[in-house]
């Protein structure tokens, strides 16, 4: 057994919280491998694990290993399917720290990026991702134009809502709906 596989093998027995921020990266991206899978496998959206799980995906995607980072978003995106509107309490944190780090990075890590948000919406934490606009040059107004609301599931997102913050990426004024 090399010397990778053992500390893999003990760091497994760590809390999840050890293993996200371990030193180690391949210690950090198995982690996020098994985060996804489990929350893969999770069917109740009140499941207790989603709550301890939540706090976690701030530091997660915000690591500096593109590859973890990566991983630690798919393990977001495992989480936001499983979750419910409850899970809005940690949106503004994470979408923060996946504004700040994964816009700016590979392709993919953008794309990844993108579903995140997306997500987002459908869980109804509308408001903290339309605050992001503020912070990332029209991401919002971006969204909204390269996502119409066609891609949406019904009742996703308030379409006034998108129209209202238009004028800043079109310069035209519009009316309230």
């Amino acid at each position: 057994m090399s010397e990778d596989e053992k500390l893999l093998k003990e760091a497994k027995k760590l809390p999840w919280e050890d293993r996200l921020t371990h030193k180690n990266w391949k210690v950090r991206n198995d982690a996020n491998i098994d985060l996804a899978a489990v929350c893969d496998s999770i069917t109740d959206p009140k499941d207790p694990r989603l709550r301890e799980f939540g706090p976690f995906f701030k530091k997660a995607v915000a690591d500096s290993n593109a590859p973890v980072q990566e991983k630690a978003l798919d393990a977001l995106i495992a989480f936001l399917k499983a979750a419910d509107a409850d899970a809005g309490r940690y949106a503004k944190e994470v979408c923060d720290a996946v504004v700040a780090k994964c816009l700016t990075g590979r392709p993919k890590t953008v794309e990844k990026s993108q579903a995140v948000f997306m997500l987002w919406v459908e869980l109804e934490a509308v408001d903290v991702f339309l605050a992001l606009r503020l912070a990332h040059d029209g991401l919002a107004e971006e969204f909204c134009l390269s996502n119409p609301p066609g891609h949406w599931s019904q009742g996703d997102i308030n379409l006034s809502l998108c129209v209202f913050m238009m004028p800043s990426l079109t310069g035209v004024a519009c009316l309230m709906l």
